[in-house]
């Protein structure tokens, strides 16, 4: 029985100890554990609604019986739904396409840029693969549609690479190439801009 007591308490200066010595790297875990408990698990509380008939505004519980408890009624009803085979479906596939290509593809493609042997190309496909989880999608989207537009950069390019016969006999005149040229620059420019301001805000 002694020595069982001294053991206990050998072991409670023990663990003591420890959180004496640990004590900062557990004051630096405090904020990440606050914001999980705040951002992940409280509004958990939210999933009552699924079993309710919400009305927006409303409390989640009410104990004056304004609160319409309905079981199981939606989901059942989604699952009895025409549209439930096609979405599962999708998510299957969803699941399975990120799990081949998501899980071997960047492996692959780190083992193809260890192969480089040139530092400077290496460097290079490790910047531009990287380079999109550093924009914002957003930017990228106003991009892409500034660029796709009827009268964005895609299509001067075109209009510049491409001759009207119908038109000019085969030959661009001066003033139109330079109109096109001049036209392409302005759009670099203006999505230049707007990438820049939109990066800053």
């Amino acid at each position: 029985m002694q020595a069982t007591a001294n053991k206990n308490t050998k072991e409670r200066k023990i663990n003591r100890d420890l959180l004496h010595e640990n004590l900062e790297l557990y004051s630096i875990m405090l904020p990440v554990l606050a914001m999980i408990f705040i951002f992940c698990y409280i509004p958990m509380y939210g999933i009552v609604i699924a079993f309710q008939k919400y009305v927006p505004g409303r409390p989640f519980l009410s104990f004056d019986g304004a609160t319409k408890w309905v079981g199981l009624k939606y989901f059942t009803d989604f699952i009895h739904g025409k549209y439930f085979g096609r979405l599962m479906g999708n998510t299957i596939k969803l699941s399975l396409y990120n799990l081949v290509f998501g899980f071997p593809i960047p492996i692959i493609f780190a083992l193809l840029l260890n192969e480089i042997h040139s530092v400077r190309w290496r460097k290079f496909f490790q910047t531009a693969s990287y380079l999109p989880y550093f924009i914002s999608m957003v930017v990228v989207a106003g991009l892409v549609v500034s660029f796709l537009e009827t009268n964005g950069l895609v299509n001067n390019i075109i209009k510049l690479s491409r001759l009207d016969e119908g038109e000019s006999g085969g030959q661009w005149e001066t003033v139109e190439l330079y109109a096109l040229a001049e036209n392409v620059l302005a759009q670099l420019r203006q999505a230049a801009e707007t990438k820049q301001v939109t990066l800053h805000l």
